[in-house]
């Protein structure tokens, strides 16, 4: 998708997005992913978010950041994460970033991720 006719809702969900590590899915790497993982405030693209989309909501709240509402609180989370961050933190237990989704959303390292950022 090109970037430039992107309809941003959110302007600093806007700007997390273009951060050098947000700008690739944080699963498969694509460019210039289109959603985001609320909880574990990372961004992601189309396809991997139809698999975070099974996890259920208490492990990957998914929205799109061209349409759907990220409230205040929502932006606060993905503000304290970010892929980098995400991926910095699992690295310190040795899970890799091309472990798959159904796995790495569901360590325990993941787990205390998501309550160090909400």
């Amino acid at each position: 998708m090109n970037e430039n006719i992107l309809n941003y809702l959110n302007p600093k969900i806007e700007k997390m997005s273009h951060s050098k590590y947000n700008k690739i899915c944080n699963d498969c790497f694509e460019l210039n992913p289109q959603y985001v993982s609320v909880n574990n405030a990372v961004f992601i693209c189309n396809k991997c978010s139809e698999v975070h989309s099974t996890l259920g909501d208490n492990i990957s709240l998914v929205k799109s950041i061209n349409s759907d509402t990220i409230n205040e609180n929502e932006t606060e989370i993905i503000q304290r994460g970010g892929n980098f961050r995400f991926n910095q933190l699992l690295g310190l237990y040795n899970i890799s970033k091309t472990t798959s989704i159904e796995i790495k959303y569901k360590v325990k390292a993941a787990d205390y991720y998501r309550n160090l950022v909400i």
